[in-house]
């Protein structure tokens, strides 16, 4: 019994029949990408920096209807991972493989306790007497079936296929040439410390007089013990030529042409990656990734937990930034002063942004008195004046 099967505990007992149909007219599946995205080193890189920031996200439970949920996905989602490892493999595997299929686990009581996200090496929608189901299979070739409805599905770049997401053999050109090019330098230091001369000997040898000469020319020459730099030869060669080997390598320029590529298909970019940006220009990163991820994310576990009616009466699972701390110093102190003041932030809001711990009360929001709305402005003046009278006659 695999790790998976125990986790979920649950498995459907009817016998799986003719394949779902969508409305394009084919099958919907995917298949896990082969081409080893992963095991480059800038794609990593990539991946690990957008994948470490998801993972600061903070889930919350919102809503009348409360669960302990939230306490689940910030610390302990599944029992073989924490609320970092869980938003950080969500993030991997979708970056990687563009889908992620996140399934329900459930206490005895038949409730949901926690959630674990799945990498298959492929998948497929089936249906069974009016039941749609999700048949997938691992690298090991086992397959399972889960009910459609009880599972969650992030997709990234969906486009010709009605549920799943593409693969991502666009980004395969230029990851040929990152491969090229690695394996030519590697090639061209192997086959430096090889030939490095040809020489010609004018008398007809043995094959081991041949190898022998060899082997005492280089040891005279080409060993430490040469210490003139100087390489001098008898009449017994008649000629002695140098191997050149002459590499291509990418230059500077084109190498950055290749990272720009790759970050862009990531959306990111090397400021990003090295930690050397500005407020300004990490904003940006989280709006153009990090928020996706959440606003999806929050959507795909909101309609896992809770029925239309509970999310008509409020109910949502929501992962917010509350947990980033790039803000510069003095950037934190203005936005907590205007903040606070306008009853935007609580005092333990404020707290949270300094990593400082939650006071008694902190939940409590202010705002200054000299606000208000215009349409009392008129009875404000006249109350006002109206002291003013007051004070006039005491």
């Amino acid at each position: 019994m695999g790790l998976l099967e125990v986790l979920l505990k649950r498995k459907p007992k009817k016998e799986l029949g003719a394949q779902f149909k969508v409305i394009s007219g084919y099958s919907p599946a995917f298949t896990t990408y082969q081409g080893g995205l992963y095991e480059m080193a800038n794609v990593r890189a990539a991946i690990d920096t957008f994948a470490s920031n998801c993972a600061k996200l903070k889930a919350e439970v919102r809503g009348p209807k409360q669960t302990e949920l939230a306490a689940i996905l910030r610390t302990r989602p599944s029992p073989v991972m924490d609320g970092f490892k869980f938003l950080y493999r969500i993030a991997t595997i979708l970056m990687v493989d563009n889908n992620v299929i996140i399934v329900p686990l459930y206490d005895y009581r038949g409730r949901i306790n926690g959630f674990f996200p799945m990498r298959t090496q492929s998948c497929e929608i089936v249906e069974s007497q009016g039941i749609l189901y999700l048949r997938y299979r691992f690298s090991n070739g086992q397959c399972a079936v889960i009910e459609l409805d009880r599972i969650g599905l992030m997709t990234r770049l969906q486009y010709k296929d009605d549920v799943f997401g593409e693969s991502n053999t666009a980004i395969d050109p230029i990851l040929q040439v990152v491969h090229a090019q690695q394996e030519g330098m590697i090639s061209g230091l192997k086959n430096s410390a090889r030939i490095r001369y040809i020489a010609k000997i004018g008398n007809v040898l043995s094959p081991e007089l041949i190898r022998k000469e060899r082997e005492n020319w280089a040891e005279e020459n080409l060993s430490r013990a040469n210490q003139s730099g100087l390489i001098v030869f008898d009449n017994k060669f008649t000629s002695l030529e140098q191997v050149k080997n002459d590499q291509w390598v990418i230059d500077a320029e084109q190498q950055k042409l290749i990272d720009d590529s790759i970050n862009t298909y990531f959306g990111t970019n090397m400021k990003i990656l090295q930690s050397n940006y500005t407020d300004e220009e990490f904003a940006a990163y989280y709006a153009s990734r990090i928020e996706p991820f959440a606003i999806q994310l929050s959507l795909v576990l909101t309609n896992m937990v809770f029925s239309w009616a509970d999310i008509k009466a409020g109910c949502e699972i929501v992962l917010t930034p509350k947990r980033f701390d790039q803000m510069r110093n003095d950037t934190k102190l203005q936005m907590s002063t205007q903040l606070f003041d306008r009853g935007v932030f609580s005092i333990n809001d404020v707290m949270d942004m300094y990593n400082l711990p939650h006071v008694e009360n902190g939940d409590k929001r202010y705002i200054r008195k000299e606000y208000t709305e215009i349409s009392m402005l008129d009875d404000i003046n006249r109350l006002a004046i109206k002291k003013g009278e007051e004070s006039g006659n005491d």
